[in-house]
């Protein structure tokens, strides 16, 4: 059956254009594209997911926005680069004071560190917690040597117990990428979670029995959901997210097919090649709240109104010097 064709201009855009601004953050193109390809069959606005329909959705918002038609997505790699300079020494002090603020994890009883898979996610991670002065980590894939031993030395250099939060696609790379993490940086004291009970599982999955292939399981794989706000099995069926084939030549296809068998439908195991599900087809508001209450089981809400109280005094000492220095002539 042929398919129909999209209306760019009165279907997608529209939709495209309501789902940014609902943003309270500048989008990426990648996450405009996983929300329109996870909206239901049939529904409003909502495209295949291939890579021929993202370079048409790149084109077409690309050409409303020269139109004025479009709001404007984050452009992550281009930024202009200005030294910080001031006008007068009253002027270096008055940008101290504003920009003023005490580490606010302090009396914490953990350092928490926000990890994501996705750079994209970073500019949303920091607009809903910034306020609480917690560290945010993207791992854009495996990490490198640098990166994992500079997280370590500063996990170390601290002393609390570390918790890692992170959020990732549901696939065999994501899933490989935050075991990759984990067991190079082994500095993680996440609570433990009840063992998986796969029986909970809706009744059109499951283990298929007696299947052919063979399949090496991940050891204690149990362990690495415990880092996981998103994205689970359980949520991308508790949310009706979009599913996809992962990609035939994933070297770790083998591995989550093994260790997701019991989540899979009949046809996504015959297949062999399990499921693609995108961190980045959850709406904020939910993702936001996944991180909340993922937060709130290490958070100490006293400690922090104590560091905000001191932040406050510090901020009074600089307007004293303020004071002192007087007005420029």
């Amino acid at each position: 059956m042929k398919r129909q064709r999209l209306d760019w201009k009165a279907d997608v855009l529209p939709v495209a254009k309501e789902i940014v601004e609902s943003y309270d953050t500048a989008v990426t193109l990648r996450q405009l594209f996983y929300r329109l390809v996870s909206l239901k069959e049939g529904e409003r606005g909502r495209i295949p997911n291939s890579h021929s329909m993202y370079c048409a959705l790149a084109h077409n918002t690309a050409q409303a926005r020269y139109e004025g038609r479009f709001p404007d997505l984050i452009d992550q790699g281009r930024k202009i680069t200005v030294p910080a300079c001031w006008d007068s020494p009253r002027d270096a002090v008055e940008a101290v004071r504003d920009r003023y603020r005490r580490d606010r994890t302090e009396g914490q009883p953990y350092q928490i560190f926000l990890g994501t898979e996705k750079t994209g996610m970073v500019n949303l991670l920091s607009n809903w917690f910034a306020d609480m002065g917690l560290p945010i980590i993207a791992l854009s894939g495996q990490c490198s040597k640098p990166y994992v031993d500079k997280i370590t030395r500063r996990v170390r250099a601290d002393g609390r117990p570390a918790v890692l939060l992170y959020a990732g696609d549901h696939d065999p790379t994501g899933w490989s990428i935050l075991q990759n993490f984990v067991d190079r940086t082994g500095c993680w004291m996440n609570h433990e979670l009840p063992q998986w009970d796969t029986s909970t599982m809706p009744e059109h999955l499951g283990r298929k029995r007696g299947h052919a292939r063979a399949w090496s399981v991940i050891p204690n794989f149990d362990r690495y959901r415990k880092y996981r706000v998103a994205l689970t099995p359980e949520q991308c069926i508790e949310y009706d997210l979009a599913r996809n084939a992962a990609k035939a030549k994933d070297p770790n296809l083998n591995n989550f097919l093994a260790n997701f068998e019991h989540t899979l439908t009949d046809d996504e195991v015959d297949d062999g090649l399990g499921v693609q599900v995108e961190v980045d087809a959850l709406e904020p508001p939910l993702l936001r709240q996944l991180y909340t209450d993922a937060i709130d089981k290490y958070w100490d809400a006293d400690a922090y109104a104590d560091a905000l109280a001191q932040e406050e005094s510090d901020i009074d000492a600089l307007e004293q010097v303020l004071n002192k220095i007087g007005e420029p002539a």
